[in-house]
């Protein structure tokens, strides 16, 4: 997801519930851009491992020029198995520049640019994100014809079209019949917001090699436990809760101003725990790193009231909580309060007010349907999902 699933996210998500794999927001490829060097917090995984408290990440490309993808995919080819290529943003700035969904708008133009890029770097060093079509779920025939051309590492398909955008339900039985018609693993992404949604899915798409967790994961951050452990909901303490929420915060903040000691830091394996810590050790720890950065000292804690959060960062942890309070048992309006807080002193006085609201150490953490047209439209737009022929 652009512009969410940095590496402090993808960190923080490993912390909380350790998905298998993650994606990079898409790096948009010019001529130009980048020449020379590719930013630090990009892709820092490569160097770091699961002892370092991370999951692996595969880089994600979009590029109108196919010269310009390979020269990156080249420089990533270095350090990962595979790159992907994303030919599904549906945004009218990369459409209208000859990428992301674009790509999708003719069989033989998607032909061209994958011939190009597989003939450079290799099928098994390329996968692909798509959607089921550029118009019309019946463009998706014609779209896998050429997808039978190439033996990629991965295929993952998000189960709209680029009209849809994220509108209605995503389509699992053209993922089932990719799934079937394709020598390469196919990927489902859609709709994945529970257990109950997840079992659905894999009914109707059950030679699936994975599925991908988008939106759901930012209401659900257990949601990949829940998915391990067959639990249809998952029950943390509410210190847990407070802890990860401030933690999503604190780690922000050192991505955005403290980038070198931040990294040194999680290098240094800091953050090999995981998610085994209960709220009151995950507290201790977020002070004990905000002691590490911010004084330079981590003999002693600093408590959350003395961190110096920006206002971006702070900014980023009330669009986690927009989500995030979805999957509470507690009444909506009295999340809001947290949204409106002007500084980090009020945020944190408001989160504390909500949090009293919940059982100390039984929250119920899960996904509540009535929410879902806030994020996705859902309740607005049915699609048909009727099976291929």
């Amino acid at each position: 997801m652009e512009g969410v699933t940095d590496f402090a996210t993808r960190l923080w998500m490993a912390q909380t519930a350790a998905p298998d794999e993650a994606t990079t927001p898409f790096l948009r490829v010019t001529k130009e851009y980048p020449s020379k060097r590719i930013s630090a917090n990009f892709l820092p995984e490569i160097e770091l491992s699961k002892e370092h408290g991370v999951v692996s990440c595969v880089p994600q490309l979009m590029a109108s020029e196919t010269p310009d993808l390979i020269r990156i995919g080249e420089f990533f080819l270095k350090s990962v198995p595979f790159i992907d290529i994303n030919c599904g943003c549906p945004s009218p700035t990369v459409v209208g520049h000859g990428a992301g969904s674009s790509l999708l708008q003719s069989p033989e133009k998607f032909h061209r640019y994958l011939s190009e890029v597989v003939s450079a770097l290799g099928a098994e060093h390329v996968s692909v994100k798509m959607r089921v079509g550029f118009l019309d779920e019946g463009e998706f025939p014609a779209l896998l014809d050429v997808l039978r051309c190439f033996p990629l590492a991965r295929l993952t398909i998000h189960g709209r079209t680029r009209t849809d955008r994220y509108r209605g339900l995503a389509r699992w039985t053209h993922m089932d019949f990719a799934s079937r018609e394709l020598a390469c693993p196919v990927v489902g992404s859609g709709d994945v917001l529970s257990l109950e949604s997840f079992d659905e899915k894999m009914k109707e798409a059950p030679c699936l090699a994975g599925v991908i967790v988008g939106r759901g994961a930012l209401r659900n951050p257990w949601l990949f436990q829940q998915l391990r452990q067959g639990e249809k909901r998952v029950i943390v303490s509410r210190s847990l809760v407070k802890a990860r929420m401030l933690q999503f915060v604190l780690l922000q903040e050192l991505q955005l101003q403290h980038w070198e000691p931040f990294f040194k830091t999680v290098r240094d394996g800091f953050f090999n725990l995981g998610n085994k810590l209960s709220g009151l050790e995950a507290e201790e720890r977020n002070e004990l790193l905000a002691a590490q950065i911010f004084n330079g000292d981590d003999r002693e804690c600093l408590a959350a009231v003395l961190w110096p959060v920006s206002r971006v960062s702070l900014a980023r942890g009330k669009m986690l909580w927009n989500y995030l309070r979805s999957g509470l048992n507690a009444p909506p309006e009295l999340s809001v309060a947290i949204l409106r807080a002007p500084d980090w002193l009020a945020f944190l006085n408001a989160l504390d007010a909500f949090l009293v609201h919940l059982s100390a150490e039984d929250v119920s953490v899960g996904y509540n349907q009535e929410w879902d047209w806030v994020y996705s439209g859902a309740g607005s737009t049915i699609q048909d999902s009727r099976e291929i022929k």
